[in-house]
């Protein structure tokens, strides 16, 4: 595959529990980017005051902002069908996108994958990604998102691999 065949993704969540649900969600690739914002589903309550100090984003702010969940999940159905996307963090980010799916009935119609399986980025490669995602990474989907792209991207045409 081209690194231009894939898109790098975020998800912002209501905590980090079993409860937690997607809140927000970003993109971003060679040739589009995007968030959308997700209005919590009647029997969604989980909510941390810590993580809406980190990433910002209020129940208020979703309630005036926000898509519906499942609008949210047919938009990215469509948008990324038959993709592969790129996260972080596969532990909470697939946890978050089967929540959005599983409540409302529904399946991806995409690949989620985390950023360590990418065959050409070794330990140190994924170190680096790490660390500068530790460093700069902002708490806003859409942003952390084009952060993933751009260290990967940057590691790629370090080892003459873009096509």
């Amino acid at each position: 595959m081209r690194f231009s065949d894939f898109c790098f993704c975020d998800f912002e969540a209501s905590s980090l529990s079993k409860e937690s649900y997607p809140i927000s969600f970003g993109w971003h690739s060679d040739f589009t980017s995007g968030q959308l914002y997700i209005v919590p589903e009647s029997d969604w309550l989980d909510w941390s005051d810590e993580s809406e100090r980190i990433h910002g984003i209020s129940r208020k702010f979703l309630e005036g902002n926000g898509l519906p969940a499942y609008i949210v999940a047919n938009e990215l159905n469509s948008r990324f069908y038959g993709r592969i996307l790129v996260c972080d963090c596969l532990h909470f980010d697939s946890m978050w996108l089967m929540r959005l799916y599983s409540d409302l009935k529904m399946s991806p119609s995409f690949e989620l994958i985390d950023v360590s399986e990418l065959s050409h980025l070794n330990e140190d490669d994924l170190g680096r990604i790490y660390s500068r995602i530790k460093s700069e990474c902002t708490h806003d989907a859409c942003d952390d998102a084009m952060l993933l792209h751009d260290c990967v991207r940057e590691i790629t045409e370090e080892k003459n691999l873009l096509k």
